[in-house]
């Protein structure tokens, strides 16, 4: 998966979340993506960090590392061109 990583060095922090009337609740100002479904755009809830690979292996039980991709020969270069990765672990070995 692709992620803007935009905090880097810094922890990820949350922007957004839903409260407990289902309502948004706005930690900062709203700051929105471009959507092609929604041209109102779609709500960023974390500003991420590096910490993502961390966060997403503890909630999620897998592996994650991360990428970053650059290649000039293909015109790929971008300050938020990192991928995530996330594997199973391995099998344990069973005697």
């Amino acid at each position: 998966m692709s992620v803007p990583v935009v905090r880097r060095f810094n922890l990820s922090r949350r922007r957004a979340r839903r409260s407990e009337d289902g309502s948004i609740e706005h930690i900062l100002p709203p700051e929105y993506h471009g959507n092609p479904i929604d041209g109102q755009g779609a709500l960023v809830t974390i500003d991420w960090g590096y910490d993502i690979a961390a966060l997403l292996s503890r909630a999620s039980g897998l592996w994650f590392v991360m990428q970053t991709f650059e290649n000039m020969d293909y015109g790929i270069r971008d300050e938020c061109n990192q991928i995530l990765i996330g594997t199973k672990g391995p099998l344990p070995i069973l005697e």
